[in-house]
């Protein structure tokens, strides 16, 4: 999800190394996040480091160092700086999306970059328990030359939860410190292989050290799950304020002498977490939806791109606790799974990657095989299916596809 690019062409520049340092307190972590990356072409680039902030991520601080040129920021300040005294403003943007310039990185030429992010820890749908998920900005999946993305960076829509791939491997650290609000009954990794060691100041079990295990397998972000002793109790968490804060250095406070005492006052006062997590029972699902995709060859160009731009709106507009398929159909079908899956953050992300790689690809206009593919499925008790089509209209055997809809109406619209 990108990182470091050249600003020009929206190329990603080579992750050579990944440090991450962590603490959970709670349930949000700050993570400092140190990268280092590499212009590998023989000829000037102007880097812009773009990261794509949500709901549970933000950034709050960065710094990066070219040679002896130092870029720096503190998002609560709005203020940016470095050595030569050039300013580097965030960008403006519309789409939640970090974005700073670094200016000029000559040739064959090393960049320091060090983040540091406030996130809010999730809630595993299994257990309940806390879920640490690193952004994959900071764990590029390497690309296969079979296997290339198409970038769609700069157009009208921007695909974030696509992971931006690297074409090297790097080398990949982690430290997480964990405070958990009560005892841990455990802690596990449907990732990564991790070790788990006690703090050695701990006086109970809510207190542990997390590394890596074994090599970082460059295919996949990593999750960490705290099993808390007891998920749906309801926490309350007081963080006292900072009374010795200065949030300005002496050579800023001149220039920004109008927020200066907004924020030591912020940072002086104390803050609360509410956390709760109520045990809800698990309704039916309400639905089941597959998406008809024409991939045929009259499909391409401008088509298949609208179709895409399309299918992301209605794949992020289905209702919670519905299932879904997406099934590509020219010549011969494809299906994205191979019965429709239940609706989750999983399942969404594997759909927009497989969005993202659509090609117009599959030869001629046979919608009759994916309709009986999808029809001899039965239907859950209770549970309407609906299936919508995204094609130019070019289809063949028409009568038969007609006569073949209006046999099963009556369990699909």
């Amino acid at each position: 999800m990108t990182g470091l690019v050249n600003r020009h062409t929206n190329s990603s520049l080579q992750l050579k190394a990944s440090s991450i340092f962590a603490e959970v307190n709670g349930f949000a972590a700050r993570v400092l996040a140190t990268l280092t990356y590499c212009n590998d072409c023989e000829y000037d680039v102007e880097g812009l480091f773009i990261f794509p902030q949500d709901e549970r991520a933000t950034v709050v601080e960065f710094e990066a160092t070219i040679e002896e040129r130092h870029v720096s920021t503190q998002v609560s300040e709005i203020i940016t700086r470095n050595s030569e005294k050039h300013a580097f403003a965030l960008e403006e943007r519309d789409d939640d999306l970090f974005s700073l310039s670094l200016g000029r990185i000559p040739p064959l030429t090393s960049v320091f970059v060090q983040v540091t992010l406030i996130t809010e820890l999730g809630t595993d749908e299994t257990t309940g328990g806390s879920l640490f998920v690193l952004p994959s900005v900071f764990t590029p999946r390497l690309a296969s030359d079979e296997n290339e993305e198409t970038d769609l960076y700069g157009s009208q829509m921007l695909i974030t939860n696509i992971p931006r791939k690297t074409q090297e491997p790097y080398s990949f650290e982690l430290q997480l410190e964990v405070a958990a609000p009560c005892l841990l009954a455990g802690c596990s990794s449907r990732t990564h292989a991790i070790q788990v060691d006690a703090d050695c100041r701990a006086t109970n079990a809510s207190r542990i050290h997390i590394t890596i295990a074994e090599a970082h397998t460059y295919d996949r972000e990593l999750e960490v799950v705290l099993h808390l002793s007891h998920p749906y109790d309801p926490y309350v968490l007081i963080e006292e304020g900072k009374k010795g804060y200065n949030s300005l250095r002496g050579e800023d406070k001149m220039e920004s002498s109008n927020n200066s005492d907004t924020l030591e006052d912020f940072h002086k006062k104390a803050a609360i977490m509410i956390n709760y997590t109520p045990r809800l029972p698990t309704p039916s699902a309400v639905g089941e939806y597959i998406f008809l995709v024409d991939r045929s060859g009259s499909m391409s160009g401008d088509h298949i791109f609208h179709v895409k731009e399309t299918l992301i709106l209605f794949l992020k507009s289905l209702p919670a606790n519905c299932c879904f398929n997406i099934i590509g159909f020219g010549s011969y079908y494809r299906s994205l799974f191979q019965e429709s899956q239940p609706y989750n953050e999983t399942t969404l992300g594997k759909a927009c990657a497989y969005v993202h790689k659509m090609r117009a690809d599959l030869g001629g206009s046979n919608l009759l095989l994916p309709l009986e593919f999808i029809f001899e499925k039965s239907t859950k008790l209770g549970v309407g299916r609906t299936v919508f089509m995204l094609t130019d209209g070019g289809i063949s055997n028409t009568l038969e596809v007609v006569d073949f809809v209006r046999r099963n109406s009556y369990t699909t619209r």
